[in-house]
């Protein structure tokens, strides 16, 4: 077989898997009650090791899980957040320099290195706001800088979060 057909059929795969983690995104929707379970079910053990040393409650990283996909390890966001914590190369960047990590973008599909890396950036953005929680989980979402100029936003996102955190108990 000509080599440059397979190339050629291995890119078309490539882009049929991405399209297909897109597409299982819009086409998967739970109740409340499945989300909680499943979240807490699949990743309660992951949360528990990573939020620890941090001293960030448990329950809030499976909360930004919760909303952020779901409890979809293949969740792609409309800018290419991935995973199960939706993050960015921009948040993956952030973690590998403080934190001494080597995580790729495509890491951030395996949940446990999803998992690790959202809940480091949690911690590094909760030290960017001298330990305040809330305005961490309004960074998570909104961003540092629109947080910063503005104290309120991302409290809706941030309300969000508490509340799916509060049904994780």
């Amino acid at each position: 077989m000509n080599p440059l057909l397979i190339i050629i059929a291995a890119i078309a795969f490539s882009f049929k898997v991405i399209e297909n983690r897109k597409t299982e995104k819009s086409k998967t929707f739970f109740n409340e009650k499945q989300v909680v379970t499943k979240v807490w079910n699949d990743y309660n053990v992951y949360t528990l090791a990573f939020s620890r040393p941090f001293n960030i409650e448990q329950n809030i990283i499976l909360g930004i899980i919760a909303q952020e996909s779901g409890g979809d390890p293949n969740a792609l966001g409309t800018i290419g957040e991935r995973g199960l914590m939706q993050l960015t190369k921009g948040a993956l960047h952030d973690v590998n320099q403080y934190y001494n990590q080597n995580f790729t973008f495509d890491d951030m599909w395996i949940p446990i290195r999803n998992i690790k890396t959202g809940t480091y950036y949690l911690a590094w953005l909760k030290d960017r706001f001298n330990g305040n929680i809330n305005l961490a989980i309004q960074a998570y979402n909104a961003g540092i800088g629109n947080v910063r100029k503005n104290n309120e936003t991302g409290t809706g996102y941030r309300n969000k979060v508490l509340k799916w955190a509060s049904l994780m108990s």
